[in-house]
């Protein structure tokens, strides 16, 4: 491969400089930039992302992206490259263009310039590719060889709080890539991957192991200042560049190839799908974009370059899982299979391959960017294989391990959280799992056990059956157990699976104090999969030998562990037992969930006319991986319908989580019951402390219960335990102002601002944002499943559902009466709409519709938005549906007329001069098209705009 150098002369500013082209000090060609003001190409080239974004893709086709990228590619041919651009295609062979540039000029380097088009054919296309040299003028530094094998160190960082990405999947597929070059090319190599828990102390230990490392590879969020690496408790840990640069610094006497990228998983395509379905939606009060927090600036690369003395591979851009995916498996086995190419001829051919499965411009083509110096030419050199390949040692730990699970996102937090109990010194000797039915928790014990087989001496794995008898579970536990010991070399325990043992209480107790002694000084991880059938409801073993089993394998302070999965959680558990509940998935990490999964991709690929099936799919589902997997196979196409699908009914897997809901509800004591009950009668979008703080002593007094209601904090700290519902919590405590005022007749005083701290805060309302008061712990807000919320009500008495109702409706009235007070004469403020929006589902289900109708009329003359009118149909459905049909719809037709301007033509159906909800028509009233037809039909039109089909509705 050809390669040429590209130097930045004559540099008056970043809009004027000149390029030199030449060839091993050989003059070829130049060309004066000079860049107009404005100049949309020039910008849009600086941030192809950004101004993808800007223009609405994803909402466009690959065919759209691929225009407006062409029309930035001509300009930087004509204008940006000029000469320089056609000396370099007449070359007519593969060219490696190695753009020199010092720190001051490197943002001129930054640009894809592989994107500049002549003659309809981008220089990627014609294998014209450009790389970074750093000119540090400095001299090459010694780099140690690799020893017996290539040593590899995979970074993958995703503290909670962040962007949902898919780095289970890349980190697997690198596992994976890197076992087949070993066994295919056998080669040497070693590999050590840090996931869950990455933080600066883990990292600093691994880098300084003594041996050194061949490749880096680093995939996490990042900033333009730095990298997202995680605290202790799984919260982001933003590390500096300078700092990483330390922390990294010891690498650099072996280190020869690092690859930096922010894979974004589809996380932006996720979120656009999943946008809408949570009413709550915390916001950061960051002050940089999106695009700066959630990919690794290059600039990092470039940092990590210069303090390496090694090429970097950095990403301009977030990219897609399978393109990261790919482009790994392209560039390292170029790099390091039969071929031993160099980076820049590896990521060179990489590239071409993916033009050639394309054959257009892309923004993932133009998204890597290879940096290094004179110093970092050197080839990667993987030693012989002469031992079993790479993965064949941890054989033994994973042989009686199901195969992992094949889709698997979220859970960081908490598998943080079990990985530090799994750790030697940890303290814990163990983990339970626990949560409602096939929520995941059989899901995270698998990707423990497989992330952490190669720090234990044996993995044994046990599931007991769900109709299998409690003693007949427990002969066969201890023979896995002898089997599974034998199998990885350990010595068993004399007689522990002999039945006679396990009948006789003198020899149990002897054989389980040898387990405890043989656990303390071996380090074995256990597994105990579904002990839900081993237990009674209340928690409590249904043979009291498997709860002398378990204390004798989490009793201790040694080197092994225990994970245990159940749906109940068990009290009488060892205090080292780590608890941690699991959870529903979030909603944006549902939706990248649902768009791995086979079934749903077509609904994904669909683009925007798909997305309201999609949002139907999450609702429906509450983040439930399991319902969110049989839904996947109920949706179906329906070209029939608008936008040609429809959403089958969801199977029976939600009677076991009524069940469990039950169970678990009526074993509370009756401060966390009314607060839970409390808690699933409230709308999503109320679910927030500023709400609880007003309305929990309100219901606590109209119940006649004694005394002031319990903090209401302790009493979620003690539900989120039993996993009945999720809290979002802040991280960062910064403290800022909220525009909100207190309620009136609170005991806060009317007219003063609270005071929140916290980088997030809620948006209850478009454009209305309550942050966390300093009593709150961090609470932002709380979620509860659609399914457990339905079972809680249930349990309910009628008369509390009434009373929850009422103390809302009557909250959200005052909040709306006081604004109005406060600002007398003015149009209607941001707090009555919302509180007017709040208000509603409580007035409608107190059957008050005359309120109801006074409650909208206030809220469209501020905001008759589509999303607002989505947000209300359910009431006015049910309005219908209870009362007379044809006077809500002619209430409808009236504020559409409102909003829009225009004067309806009047309707036969208009029969109910009122037009009031629920007020008897002055006729008898015709037979009218049923509610969910003609509401969806008139929402439609009303979002596209049809208001002549509104008034024929």
């Amino acid at each position: 491969m050809l390669e040429l150098q590209l130097r930045v002369e004559d540099f008056d500013g970043p809009r004027s400089w000149r390029w030199v082209l030449s060839r091993g000090g050989e003059f070829l060609a130049d060309h004066q930039v000079v860049i107009p003001e404005p100049c949309w190409e020039a910008d849009a080239l600086q941030d192809l992302h950004g101004h993808l974004q800007w223009s609405g893709v994803p909402e466009i086709s690959a065919d759209g992206e691929s225009e407006i990228l062409t029309q930035i590619g001509r300009w930087a041919y004509t204008y940006g490259l000029g000469a320089v651009g056609q000396a370099l295609i007449a070359e007519s062979v593969p060219v490696t263009v190695r753009l020199i540039t010092s720190e001051q000029k490197r943002h001129l380097a930054l640009w894809p310039w592989e994107l500049a088009v002549a003659d309809s054919r981008t220089l990627a296309s014609r294998d014209i590719r450009f790389v970074v040299d750093l000119d540090l003028q400095t001299p090459a530094r010694p780099r140690a060889e690799a020893g017996k094998a290539l040593r590899v160190l995979g970074l993958f960082s995703l503290p909670d709080d962040t962007s949902p990405l898919n780095l289970r999947r890349e980190r697997v597929a690198l596992t994976n890539l890197f076992q087949e070059v070993s066994a295919v090319h056998r080669k040497a190599i070693d590999l050590r991957i840090l996931q869950y828990g990455v933080t600066r102390k883990r990292l600093r230990d691994v880098v300084n192991d003594g041996q050194g490392w061949d490749i880096l590879h680093v995939s996490a969020h990042g900033s333009a200042t730095g990298l997202l690496l995680e605290r202790e408790d799984g919260s982001p840990d933003l590390v500096t560049n300078e700092d990483l640069r330390i922390l990294l610094g010891p690498l650099a006497t072996r280190v020869k190839f690092a690859m930096v990228s922010s894979c974004s998983s589809g996380a932006s395509e996720a979120d656009a799908f999943a946008a809408h379905v949570d009413e709550l939606r915390p916001i950061n009060r960051n002050t940089g974009s999106r695009s700066d927090r959630t990919s690794p600036s290059p600039s990092l690369a470039a940092a990590l370059a210069a303090q390496l003395d090694c090429w970097v591979l950095g990403m301009r851009y977030p990219v897609d899982d399978r393109f990261a995916i790919e482009l790994s498996h392209r560039v390292y086995n170029r790099l390091i299979g039969d071929a031993t190419q160099s980076p820049p001829q590896a990521l060179a051919f990489a590239l071409s391959e993916w033009h050639e499965q394309f054959g257009r411009p892309t923004l993932a083509e133009m998204t890597p960017i290879l940096f290094g110096c004179q110093g970092a030419d050197r080839r990667l050199t993987a030693p012989a294989l002469t031992g079993p390949p790479l993965g064949a040692d941890h054989s033994r730990q994973q042989a009686f391990l199901p195969s992992p699970p094949v889709e698997f996102v979220g859970r960081a937090g908490l598998l943080t959280a079990a990985s530090k109990a799994l750790a030697p010194r940890s303290g814990a000797s163990g983990v339970m799992l626990h949560g409602m039915p096939r929520v995941g928790k059989s899901a995270c014990a698998l990707e423990l056990a497989h992330t952490h087989a190669d720090r234990f001496a044996a993995v044994v794995w046990h599931e007991v059956r769900d109709d299998e008898h409690v003693g007949t579970a427990l002969q066969r536990f201890t023979r896995e157990f002898r089997k599974q010991l034998e199998d990885a070399g350990l010595p068993p325990i004399a007689n522990f699976d002999d039945p006679g043992t396990l009948d006789d209480p003198d020899l149990l107790a002897r054989s389980l104090r040898l387990l405890s002694i043989f656990l303390t000084n071996n380090r074995v991880l256990v597994v105990l999969d579904n002990a839900t059938p081993l237990l009674t409801e209340q928690g409590r073993w249904r043979d009291h030998r498997w709860g002398r089993l378990v204390n004798a394998m989490t009793g201790h302070y040694g080197l092994s562990r225990l994970v245990m999965t159940t749906s109940c959680a068990v009290p009488e558990l060892d205090d080292r037992v780590t608890r941690l509940p699991v959870a529903p998935l979030s909603t944006r990490e549902a939706a990248l969930l649902a768009r791995s999964l086979p079934d749903m991709s077509a609904l994904f690929r669909a683009g925007s006319r798909s997305r309201e099936t999609i949002r139907s799919v999450l609702r429906a589902c509450g983040g439930h991986p399991g319902l969110l997997l049989d839904a996947s196979r109920d949706v179906v196409l329906d070209v029939g319908r608008p936008g040609g699908f429809r959403l089958a009914e969801l199977n029976d897997d939600q009677l076991a989580i009524t069940h469990w809901t039950r169970t678990v509800t009526r074993q509370l004591p009756e401060p966390e019951r009314l607060l839970g009950a409390l808690l699933c009668e409230l709308e999503e979008n109320d679910r927030i402390p500023w709400v609880l703080r007003d309305a929990w002593p309100r219901l606590w007094q109209h119940l006649d219960r004694p005394g002031t209601a319990p903090p209401w904090q302790s009493l979620v700290r003690s539900l989120e335990a039993r996993a009945l519902l999720t809290v979002e919590r802040a991280t960062e405590q910064n403290t800022f102002e909220v525009e909100v005022p207190p309620v009136p007749g609170s005991a806060d005083s009317l007219g003063t601002a609270f005071t929140m701290t916290g980088q997030v805060a809620v948006e209850i309302y478009p454009g209305l944002v309550i942050g966390v008061h300093e009593e709150d712990e961090g609470v932002l807000c709380i979620r509860s499943h659609p399914t457990v919320a339905e079972a809680v009500r249930a349990l309910a008495e009628p008369e509390f559902s009434r009373s929850v109702s009422g103390c809302l409706a009557e909250l959200w009235v005052r909040m709306m009466s006081a604004e109005a007070l406060n600002h007398p004469g003015r149009e209607l403020t941001i707090m009555e709409a919302a509180a007017a929006r709040h208000a509603v589902p409580y007035a409608a289900r107190q059957g008050t519709w005359s309120e109801v109708r006074h409650l909208l009329e206030v809220l469209f003359s501020r905001d008759a938005s589509p999303e607002t009118v989505r947000s209300v149909l359910p009431w006015l459905r049910q309005a219908a549906d209870e009362a007379d049909a044809a006077s809500v719809r002619s209430f409808c037709r009236q504020w559409i007329a409102q909003v829009s301007g225009a004067l309806p033509t009047p309707a036969e159906n208009d029969h109910n001069p009122s037009g009031t909800p629920g007020e008897p028509a002055p006729s008898t009233p015709q037979p009218q098209t049923a509610s969910d037809t003609w509401l969806d039909e008139l929402q439609e039109a009303y979002e596209q705009g049809d208001f002549h089909q509104v008034w024929a509705i």
